[in-house]
């Protein structure tokens, strides 16, 4: 019975810890409300995300991510692990919120608002150009440093932010110094 109690009491502690939140459409409206720029606020992505292209000879000297040879083709992979700090980059005029995961102007991807797995909430869902059938499969595409990647794992990533960017308060503070008898 004790044990079962501490085990309770463990998984309570745990789970109401929750930093994170999903980003949605309503968070970034309260957050605009107030005066809050995007740039400021720390995004992360809910999952990791994989981005796969072929790279062409003349290329490989010059490709940035981890470069392999794939049956006889050489693939330039990207892994943005789940939970990466991102920054806002930039909107565009789709309504994307384009967010970068790394150094670079080019190096953004984008988050398209769309409903959660509830069909409740107005999340950034990572967002793509197209769908292309590779070899059986249906494969989202997506502009990244200038060039088509196929999202390989992924495609349902989220943007999350620190629960205490909404309940952050402004406050400003003086200490009285008092005023002493002449």
């Amino acid at each position: 019975m004790k044990n079962s109690f501490l085990l309770l009491l463990i998984v309570v502690a745990f789970s109401s810890c929750s930093q994170k939140v999903y980003f949605t459409k309503e968070t970034k409206e309260k957050l605009e409300a107030k005066g809050v720029d995007l740039k400021k606020i720390q995004f992360y992505n809910s999952e990791a995300i994989v981005l796969l292209r072929e790279v062409k000879d003349e290329e490989v000297k010059v490709a940035e991510g981890k470069v392999r040879i794939e049956n006889g083709k050489n693939v330039e992979e990207i892994i943005i692990k789940r939970n990466t700090p991102g920054v806002f980059a930039e909107a565009n005029t789709s309504d994307a919120l384009m967010i970068r995961f790394e150094s670079g102007s080019t190096k953004f991807l984008p988050f398209v608002g769309a409903k959660d797995y509830s069909g409740r909430k107005n999340i950034f869902q990572l967002g793509y150009l197209d769908r292309v059938n590779s070899g059986g499969t249906r494969m989202a595409i997506v502009n990244y440093d200038d060039k088509k990647y196929s999202i390989v794992y992924g495609s349902n990533a989220a943007l999350l932010i620190d629960k205490s960017v909404l309940t952050k308060e402004e406050r400003k503070t003086r200490v009285a110094e008092g005023v002493k008898v002449k």
